[in-house]
């Protein structure tokens, strides 16, 4: 089995139950997983589920490190050396729910850590062999009028069950190819097979760069209460979506998602154009003080059409 291919889960295997010299082999698995510079820095575990996998490159050390919990569950445990090699790793399963804000203890020094909690994957979010699949197409890079300047990723799911005679309902996700592309479409699939949702094509688009830059957008995209972003969608995107797919035009078949900001942007949306978009799914949306996110009540009256 290639070293890029291997789970969580797999490699908890390998830590837990294999002889000691088999253990270095692993290295190739995690760098393939996780990438030299977050080994380096300490950053994000592998997670499979309920399992979990930290992993860190420290060269020339007197001891192990440790892995520390600062917040949630009590947990404090030492990194296991890897043969001869300079990768240490520890692999542990907890139970669901389990939550903890963490860190690498190397040799006295707070390195790395971040937030991590653990739950099973529903199983509405799992592969059913019997379930037809739809297919994920990626877009060219999106240059934009009403955001001059900015290009942005995007895709579009496209469920097995549509038919070009039959308009499709559509939901547009925010941050929608680096947060929900990955996940969406199996749950998707699921749903529509069972009937519990109707065929639904999914638009996961990301918030602008401007151009030959690293500069975000997002913040002035998302939190602003301007119509810009709605006449985005309306002017833009679902146009150019219309030109190979038949949508519905009703507000019941229109749904919008976003999480943070993006949760903001969604009802924003919504807000100003109910006849375009009935179906708001805001996850802890930036109700705040943000680019003007939080205005007054007569300020929200003025801004509704």
């Amino acid at each position: 089995m290639a070293a890029e291919s291997l789970s969580a889960n797999q490699i908890y295997e390998i830590l837990t139950q294999s002889a000691a010299t088999d253990r270095e082999s692993i290295g190739d698995a995690l760098r393939a997983n996780l990438g030299d510079d977050a080994l380096r820095n300490g950053i994000a575990p592998l997670v499979d589920e309920l399992t979990v996998v930290w992993a860190i490159a420290a060269p020339n050390l007197s001891r192990p490190p440790r892995v520390v919990s600062e917040v949630g569950l009590s947990y404090q445990q030492l990194l296991e050396r890897l043969g001869a090699s300079d990768l240490y790793a520890l692999a542990a399963t907890f139970p669901e729910g389990t939550a903890m804000r963490w860190h690498y203890d190397v040799e006295g020094e707070k390195r790395g850590g971040g937030a991590l909690e653990v739950f099973r994957t529903p199983p509405d979010g799992r592969e059913q062999s019997d379930v037809p699949k739809g297919a994920v197409i990626p877009q060219p890079r999106w240059r934009s009028d009403v955001f001059p300047g900015t290009i942005r990723d995007w895709s579009i799911y496209v469920p097995a069950q549509y038919r070009p005679d039959q308009p499709a309902a559509v939901m547009v996700f925010q941050d929608g190819v680096r947060t929900y592309q990955a996940l969406v479409p199996t749950v998707f699939d699921n749903l529509i097979a069972r009937g519990d949702m109707p065929v639904t094509l999914g638009i996961f688009i990301d918030p602008g760069t401007f151009a030959d830059t690293t500069v975000s957008n997002r913040s002035f995209e998302y939190d602003t209460l301007s119509d810009q972003y709605t006449r985005f969608l309306l002017e833009e995107i679902l146009p150019e979506v219309e030109k190979t797919y038949r949508l519905r035009g009703d507000a019941a078949g229109r749904a919008i998602c976003g999480i943070s900001s993006g949760g903001i942007c969604a009802f924003t949306v919504a807000w100003q154009r109910p006849e375009q978009f009935s179906k708001v799914l805001s996850w802890v949306g930036s109700f705040t003080n943000i680019a003007s996110g939080r205005p007054s009540a007569r300020e929200v009256t003025t801004i509704r059409p």
